[in-house]
């Protein structure tokens, strides 16, 4: 069981350790596995993860939540948790609403008008109002699907090509203009 005295016991080191612990598992495992987890142990315990996590956060200097951190506090007990961490983590990643625009086009989507949005990090919250809204089969078709998830690879490796083609186009026809040139002096 977690409370206050102890963790307010452990040194500022420690806690560097831990941080590190847990930053390398969730590159290795994934935010949504590390939390699936530590929820597991907590259900061992008689105070949930979540809980305790946020009566150990100072109140006055909480930085602005990441899209993991909102879903936990704003979806805790929601039945879609999982489904909505893993869009969150896509959403750090950029794998999922990677532009305003299409964080936009999904508002849009969903029947939702914003367009007063300043930045990603600010707009999750906004979007993620809008997904505790929908069904959780709709949240599994959102995953599943490539809508509003940005460019594919291959999209970009074919704007890529282009953009190539395009230059090696121009690249031509400076080489013929030097040519063309030199024949109308002979």
């Amino acid at each position: 069981m977690i409370n206050r005295s102890e963790s307010q016991n452990v040194s500022s080191s420690s806690i560097r350790l831990l941080t590190k612990i847990l930053r390398m598992l969730v590159e290795e495992y994934g935010a949504t596995q590390v939390l699936k987890s530590l929820e597991g142990i907590a259900e061992e315990n008689s105070e949930s993860i979540v809980n305790a996590l946020q009566k150990t956060m100072p109140a006055r200097r909480r930085k602005k939540l990441t899209a993991i951190q909102l879903v936990m506090k704003n979806a805790a007990e929601n039945e879609k948790l999982t489904a909505l961490l893993d869009l969150a983590e896509r959403f750090e990643k950029k794998r999922f609403l990677p532009s305003l625009i299409h964080i936009r086009e999904f508002l849009q989507s969903v029947g939702s008008e914003h367009t007063r949005l300043k930045d990603r990090s600010t707009a999750f919250s906004i979007v993620l109002k809008e997904l505790m809204k929908l069904s959780p089969e709709q949240i599994d078709d959102l995953i599943s699907s490539a809508a509003f998830h940005g460019p594919s690879e291959l999209a970009v490796i074919s704007e890529a090509i282009k953009a190539a083609a395009d230059n090696l186009g121009r690249l031509e026809g400076e080489a013929n203009f030097g040519h063309d040139q030199n024949d109308q002096e002979s």
